[in-house]
C-alpha cells in the first residue's frame, strides 16, 4: 500500500475534482490509501504530515506552485495539467 495525497484547486463539482475522484478510485482498487484535498488545504498541513505521503498527485500546475515549495526531495510528484493550464495560463 502506498500513501498518496491528491490535490486539486477546489473541492467541488469542477472538472478537476471529478478527475481527482476518478483517479483516486482507480488507485484505491490497487490497495493504495488516497487522501484528496484542495491545494489551499494542503498548504495548511504540517511538514511532517506532507512528508508522510510517498506520492503527491496535483492537478493544475500554475496553482500548485506553493505546494512544490513544501514537499521533500524524497516525495514523488505527479503533476497533472488542467484545462486552464493549457488554455489560459500559457500567456503568463
Amino acid at each position: 500500500m502506498v500513501k498518496i495525497l491528491f490535490t486539486c484547486p477546489k473541492l467541488s463539482t469542477s472538472g478537476n475534482f471529478t478527475s481527482a475522484m476518478r483517479i483516486r478510485a482507480h488507485l484505491q482498487t490497487f490497495g493504495h490509501h488516497v487522501d484528496v484535498c484542495s491545494i489551499a488545504d494542503s498548504l495548511l498541513l504540517s511538514p511532517s504530515s506532507i512528508h508522510s505521503y510517498s506520492i503527491i498527485f496535483t492537478i493544475h500546475a500554475y496553482k500548485s506552485t506553493g505546494l512544490l515549495k513544501v514537499i521533500s526531495e524524497d516525495t514523488k510528484l505527479v503533476l497533472l495539467f488542467g484545462g486552464t493550464d493549457l488554455n489560459e495560463n500559457m500567456n503568463l
